[in-house]
């Protein structure tokens, strides 16, 4: 017994050993592979606790490790408690009458009522939609107006001919409003419109793909909507209005040309664009061609006084006078601006129109050219500075110094008038191109000085 048992704690000594042995062995077998990977790591300090050359390192920087990962755990469960314990937008109630004898509510028979849903009453929140989508015109009385165009569309909702229409002019005058107004007319329902309509921005989908594809197979499809119907359309064809016609390819405008003839029976264009030099001769010639003109100031004030009356702003009318000078005509420009400008919650004077825009200042205008008519090179560069430093715009500044040129007020020579008009164009293309807009607005002021100078300018 005693040999028994002095054997049996040698035994368990050399087991241990063994095992330790073997974990030693295996660690250095994995060593070189778990520090490659923990250099490797993108974990916080784990490549600092793996590339590690003393003891003393090695803890302080798995010390500061599981510091973090406490630190971001605590961060972590913080914010899940947040959005678990945030109040619902929403809640319901449901009201068992059988199961809640309290809150039942017999009717006037004796029975009991059927369960109820009540909801948490939330205010109407107001719909945030573009102002120019808001106040687009609904019918052809709401458009301001553009009467010739007008009138052909009335007598054709009335029982005329519809003939394929060319909509041309500047742009924010009315032609998409004009063209979707007479089609809501034309189709009162949603369905009717949708059967009756295809509306395509020509800037996005202009390649001869699109014609062979969408516009043909609408022009040649059945309807579905009959004249029969009540509320039905009160003519018997179909409309594609073709938005920024002008964008399309040459190829897209000839293989449109065929589609228009043949599909004569059952469809009309109306294709509405800003330039139509752009649009090729057997395209104009097959359509009824209207003009837009920018539109009167007075009818523009008015349009922006009722948007201001039912929005609530708080605007000064000279306010309301600047965005008219600087919209010039442009009535989808002027509703976009005035919406961009209702944001202020005090009074909204000219300075924020301004601010918005990056309008100047007329009177920095005249400034501006009035000092490059004397000025001399090394005054016009160090001015030129000074003038970028405040932010303004050079493109800007190009066009109001066009518009100040061409004013009738200003007695400024016809001559030297003109050589710096003659210039001016070259120097936006170049603007447009990509040119520093410093050495653009340079070579500005030296075109202003040689032309009052009266020096020979090289184009």
């Amino acid at each position: 017994m005693a040999t028994v048992e002095s054997a049996t704690p040698a035994n368990d000594l050399t087991g241990v050993k063994n095992r330790r042995g073997k974990i030693k062995s295996l660690w250095n077998k994995n060593k070189e592979l778990i520090q490659e990977w923990g250099e490797m790591s993108s974990l916080h300090g784990i490549p600092h606790v793996a590339s590690s050359t003393t003891t003393k390192a090695w803890i302080i920087w798995l010390i500061i490790f599981f510091a973090c990962l406490i630190a971001f755990l605590v961060l972590f469960m913080r914010i899940l408690i947040d959005y678990l314990e945030y109040p619902t937008v929403i809640s319901f109630e449901f009201l068992m009458d059988r199961f809640l004898p309290n809150k039942s509510k017999k009717t006037p028979g004796g029975g009991v009522q059927n369960p109820t849903l009540t909801t948490l009453e939330i205010p109407p929140t107001k719909r945030n939609i573009p102002w120019v989508e808001k106040y687009r015109p609904r019918s052809m009385k709401d458009v301001l107006s553009q009467n010739e165009v007008v009138k052909v569309l009335q007598n054709c909702i009335t029982g005329s001919d519809l003939p394929n229409m060319m909509l041309y002019g500047p742009p924010g005058t009315g032609k998409t409003s004009v063209a979707i107004a007479a089609c809501r007319e034309l189709f009162p329902t949603p369905e009717a419109f949708a059967d009756r309509v295809l509306e395509l921005n020509a800037s996005d989908e202009r390649g001869i793909a699109v014609v062979r594809t969408k516009i043909k197979n609408f022009a040649r499809r059945a309807v579905s909507c009959h004249t029969n119907k009540c509320g039905g359309p009160k003519i018997a064809l179909k409309i594609i209005i073709l938005d920024e016609s002008d964008a399309m390819t040459s190829f897209a405008q000839a293989a449109l040309r065929r589609t228009m003839e043949k599909e004569s029976k059952t469809t009309r264009f109306f294709m509405i664009c800003n330039y139509i030099s752009k649009i090729i001769d057997p395209l104009t010639s097959r359509c009824a061609k209207f003009r837009f003109i920018p539109l009167p100031v007075d009818l523009q004030r008015t349009k922006l006084g009722y948007i201001i009356e039912k929005e609530g702003m708080n605007i000064e009318d000279d306010s309301v006078n600047a965005i008219l000078e600087i919209t010039q005509g442009d009535l989808r420009r002027s509703i976009t601006l005035l919406q961009s400008l209702s944001f202020h919650k005090k009074t909204i004077t000219r300075n924020h129109v301004y601010e918005l825009t990056a309008y100047v200042d007329d009177n920095i205008i005249v400034e501006y050219f009035e000092f490059c008519k004397k000025g001399g090179t090394k005054e016009i560069m160090e001015y030129t500075k000074t003038f970028l430093r405040h932010g303004f715009s050079t493109h800007q500044v190009m066009v109001q110094l066009c518009d100040y040129l061409l004013s009738p007020g200003n007695e400024i020579d016809s001559i030297a008038k003109a050589r710096v008009l003659a210039r001016l164009g070259n120097i936006e293309h170049f603007l447009i191109q990509g040119s520093d807009e410093h050495i653009c607005l340079l070579n500005l002021g030296g075109i202003i000085f040689d032309a009052w100078e009266g020096k020979t300018i090289i184009y």
